[in-house]
C-alpha cells in the first residue's frame, strides 16, 4: 500500500487545544528530505527500505514551528531570570553537585571549566536532567527542516547529522525526544554538537546523553573547552555607575568582547571587583523589574553564548552558577 504523507491535520477538541493527527510520510512528496535520505543512502549509511522504514513512521508537526515566535529569550531580564534562578533550581544544583562531586571535579580539571558552570547548564537546559522535552526529534527535526523558512538549510543539516548519530551511536530513530528545536539528552545538544563534542566518560564504550549523567558532564566541558573556554577567567561582573554615553562607546556589537577594562574604566565606568586592566570586556543592557541594568562581561560570556546566543541566557547560567557555588559554601 502506498504511504502516504503524515501531513498533520489539527483537530480542534476545545477552545485552547488541537492534537495533530497524521497518516504517513511519502519521500516523493519532499524532496528536501528525499535528498537528504538519497544522500545517506549514497554514502552506504542506510539502504533504501531501511530509510524509508524510518520515514514512514515520522509526523510532522506544525506546533514546532509555532513554537519559535514565543521563545523565552523574547522576554524581559525580569522575567527570564525568574524562569531558571529559583530556590528549586539552585538547592536541586547543589545537590546534583554533591551527588556528581568526582565527575564534576574530574571534568573541571581537564577541561579547566568551573563546576559550578557545567552543574548551571544542566540546570538551565534541563532541571538537571529532569525535563529532556516531548518531542520526538526526527519529527521536529523533519517538520523543521520543510516548514521553518528562515532556518530550512540548518535543520536539514540536523536531520542528516541526527540520522547518522542514529547509526554510529545507537539512538533510536523515533522514540528519541527533545526540544522543539531537536536539542536532546541531559545537556540538550543539537545532533551536530552531539557527533562533534559528545564524550565517552564514563567509559562505557558508548556516547550517550540521554541516560548517563557522567558523559553529559564531560560533553559540557568538553563543548567549553573546544569553544576556548578561559581557565580561571571571570565571566562577568556588575557595573554600579554608568551614563548613555559610555554605555554607547562600549556596548556589544560583536561575538568576542572589543573593548579593555581598562579603557572602560578611564571613561568613568565604576564596576564591582578588581580585574587586570588588560582584560577584553564589553557592556550589556538588561531590562530589570526597576529599570536597565548594565553588565561588563568577559570573554567567557561570549563562550557560554555559543550554547544560546541569548544574552539572557548567557547571563542566566553565570548567575545560576554563582547562586549555587554561593549556597553550596555555605
Amino acid at each position: 500500500m502506498k504511504r502516504f504523507l503524515k501531513k498533520s491535520i489539527l483537530i480542534l477538541v476545545s477552545t485552547h487545544f488541537m492534537i495533530p493527527v497524521s497518516f504517513g510520510l511519502d519521500l516523493e512528496m519532499y524532496p528536501q528530505i528525499k535528498k537528504i535520505s538519497d544522500q545517506l543512502v549514497k554514502e552506504g549509511i542506510y539502504g533504501n527500505e531501511e530509510i524509508e522504514a524510518i520515514f514512514a513512521d515520522v509526523e510532522l508537526n506544525p506546533g514546532v514551528v509555532e513554537a519559535f515566535k514565543k521563545p523565552a529569550e523574547k522576554l524581559s531580564w525580569a522575567k527570564y531570570k525568574n524562569l531558571f534562578i529559583t530556590k528549586k533550581t539552585i538547592k536541586n544544583g547543589v545537590r546534583f553537585w554533591r551527588e556528581h562531586q568526582q565527575l564534576l571535579t574530574k571534568a573541571s580539571t581537564q577541561f579547566g571549566v568551573p563546576e559550578e558552570i557545567i552543574v548551571a547548564i544542566l540546570g538551565v537546559e534541563t532541571r538537571f536532567g529532569k525535563s529532556m522535552g516531548s518531542h520526538a526529534v526526527i519529527n521536529s527535526l523533519s517538520t523543521l527542516s520543510v516548514d521553518f523558512e528562515r532556518r530550512k538549510e540548518f535543520f536539514q543539516s540536523e536531520l542528516s547529522s541526527f540520522l547518522k548519530l542514529v547509526k554510529s551511536d545507537g539512538i533510536d530513530p523515533l522514540n528519541t525526544l527533545g526540544s522543539y528545536a531537536g536539542a536532546m539528552g541531559i545537556p540538550q545538544f543539537i545532533a551536530s554538537s552531539y557527533q562533534a563534542y559528545a564524550v565517552d566518560y564514563d567509559n562505557d564504550g558508548q556516547r550517550d546523553l540521554i541516560n548517563s549523567y557522567a558523559d553529559a558532564i564531560g560533553s559540557v566541558a568538553n563543548y567549553f573547552k573546544r569553544h576556548n573556554w578561559i581557565k580561571n577567567a571571570p565571566v562577568k561582573t556588575g557595573i554600579k555607575t554608568i551614563d548613555t554615553r559610555q554605555y554607547s562607546a562600549f556596548k556589544q556589537t560583536s561575538k568576542s568582547a572589543q573593548h579593555t577594562v581598562a579603557k572602560i574604566l578611564k571613561s568613568g565606568v565604576i564596576i564591582e571587583g578588581n580585574f587586570n586592566g588588560n582584560i577584553a570586556a564589553d557592556i550589556i543592557e538588561l531590562n530589570a523589574e526597576d529599570g536597565k541594568v548594565y553588565e561588563l562581561v568577559f570573554e567567557n560570556f561570549y563562550v557560554i553564548k555559543r550554547y544560546n546566543q541569548s544574552n539572557l541566557y548567557a547571563m542566566a547560567v553565570a548567575e545560576l552558577s554563582e547562586a549555587i557555588k554561593n549556597k553550596r559554601n555555605l
